[in-house]
Formats: structure tokens, C-alpha cells, sequence
């Protein structure tokens, strides 16, 4: 009877000890559930951010068509006496910048806002000691662009709803470049060029200034992801003088697109030529 009771209180010492144990294994337990729950939440995060970093859209810009010309009567005074030729298409003259989507996810909602000095490009300039008359004005109000007998408007904003990827795209997302910037720089450059008071080589020297020092075209590009994250962009636009042929009375151009927000590009030399009513030839090398 005795020994009977001694072995109870053992039996509920182990028992008490078993309790215990598998208290604090139920605990271990549902610790190591709610760690593996939390990295499961933080690896799904994860996966989630990675997956939109996927699924982002990346815009590459570029222009279309890189070549141009510009066909111009001696006396501008009507918007028809100063022509831009798309080199592509002779009956076109529009001129724009191609968008590329290289990521795997649509941009929506581009919107795209230029702006430029036209203070730099109307009315009288000066440039290296020297004064030209353009015989245009340009109006900010009115984003319009002033010849004696006509008036071309035009706005400096655009825009598209879309852009998708480029494996997916059927029609390639443009926008077009302000054409009255681009009257206003050439009609200058055209001054200048058939400015017959001044010798040949000078001619080239100032051309070369105006296209190093006398261009400020600029665009500024927001756009969003379909998850509603915003981006943006910001990019100057060149333009490159190739050949000025005075008897034809026509002006060849390049264009390039910088990205301002990637720091200064490295300068390349573009070279212009100019060929003159007399048939003399001038070269020089312009950097930009």
C-alpha cells in the first residue's frame, strides 16, 4: 500500500514533466509557424517588387527620320517659301521622335511638354560680331511663328495614350518635333549661309557658332506603368547642318537626341559643306 503511494506522486511528476515538455514544443512550434509565415510574406513582397521591375516599361527615343532638308525661296515671306522635306517621303514634312518600348510592360498616359528660346532665333540676332536680320517673329502666346504675309501655329504640347512593348506593338508610338523651331533655326541658318557681304569661310565660322552655341530645343516626357508608378524623361534635341547648296536653294539636316539627364555626351564632328552660286566649295567640321 505504501510502495502504491509512493508512485503516485512520481506518476504525476512525470506526467507534470510530459505536460511541460510538450507545452513548450506546442510553443516552439507555433513560433516556427509564425517565422514561416513571415518570410513567406517578405519572400512573396519580393517576388511581387521583382515582378513589377519586370513588367516595367522602358522608353527608348530616337529620331525619324534622322535626315531632313529644307527647301527655301530667297524672298521668305509666305510659309510656303521655306519647305521642310521629310527625306523619306518627298511630299512629307513631318518630322518626329520614334518611341521604343524595350521593357515587357506598357506605358500609358505619355504626355510631353517642348520648350525652346525663341528670343535666340527671331527677329535680329547677333552672333560673333555680326547682325542678321531673320524676318520672322516668333509669339509665345500664341506658339505661333510670324512671316510677313502668314502666321503658322502650333502647340508644344502632345502626347499618346499608349506605348507597348515592342514585340507587341503594330504601329510604332511618334511624336512630333515643333516644326516652327525647326523654321526658326533653319530660316536663320539659311540667313546666314547666303549672307553674300560676308566671305565664304566666315560664313561657315558663324554657321558653326549657331549650331554649337544657338540651340536649346527641349522635351519633357511623363509617362506611367499600369501599376501607376509615374516616370520621367528629359532630352535636347541637335540639329546638324550637312550641306547648304545656294543654287539649289537647299539646306540638308541631321537630327540627334541627347538625354539631358545622363550627363554630358561625348562631343562627335559632324562635317557641313556649302556650295556656292559661283560653284565654290567650302567645308569645315562642326562639333557637337
Amino acid at each position: 500500500m505504501e510502495q502504491e503511494e509512493q508512485q503516485m506522486p512520481e506518476k504525476k511528476k512525470r506526467k507534470s514533466a510530459f505536460k511541460k515538455t510538450a507545452d513548450w514544443a506546442g510553443l516552439l512550434r507555433n513560433f516556427a509557424t509564425i517565422i514561416a509565415s513571415f518570410i513567406s510574406v517578405i519572400t512573396l513582397f519580393i517576388l511581387i517588387r521583382q515582378n513589377e521591375r519586370i513588367y516595367q516599361p522602358d522608353l527608348a527615343w530616337s529620331p525619324e527620320p534622322k535626315l531632313f532638308q529644307v527647301v527655301y525661296r530667297d524672298t521668305r515671306s509666305e510659309c510656303d517659301d521655306l519647305r521642310i522635306i521629310s527625306s523619306t517621303d518627298s511630299t512629307s514634312g513631318r518630322l518626329a521622335l520614334r518611341c521604343m518600348n524595350l521593357g515587357l510592360g506598357a506605358a500609358k498616359d505619355l504626355r510631353i511638354a517642348w520648350s525652346f528660346d525663341p528670343d535666340k532665333l527671331d527677329d535680329t540676332v547677333r552672333i560673333n560680331n555680326h547682325t542678321f536680320a531673320t524676318g520672322v517673329t516668333y509669339e509665345s502666346k500664341v506658339s505661333g511663328l510670324l512671316f510677313e504675309n502668314c502666321v503658322t501655329t502650333e502647340s508644344l504640347d502632345d502626347g499618346a495614350d499608349y506605348c507597348l512593348p515592342f514585340h507587341t506593338e503594330k504601329e510604332p508610338t511618334r511624336i512630333a518635333l515643333p516644326l516652327n523651331y525647326i523654321r526658326l533655326w533653319t530660316n536663320l541658318a539659311i540667313q546666314i549661309g547666303t549672307n553674300s557681304t560676308l566671305p565664304g569661310k566666315q560664313r561657315m565660322k558663324i554657321i558653326e557658332t549657331l549650331a554649337h552655341d544657338y540651340q536649346d530645343l527641349s522635351c519633357t516626357i511623363r509617362y506611367q506603368d499600369i501599376n501607376g508608378q509615374q516616370y520621367r524623361q528629359a532630352h535636347q534635341v541637335q540639329l546638324i547642318p550637312h550641306f547648304l547648296d545656294i543654287r539649289a536653294k537647299t539646306l540638308i539636316l541631321g537630327v540627334s537626341l541627347r538625354d539631358k539627364e545622363t550627363g554630358q555626351a561625348v562631343p562627335r564632328r559632324y562635317r557641313f559643306s556649302m556650295y556656292e552660286a559661283d560653284a565654290s566649295f567650302f567645308e569645315t567640321d562642326i562639333e557637337l
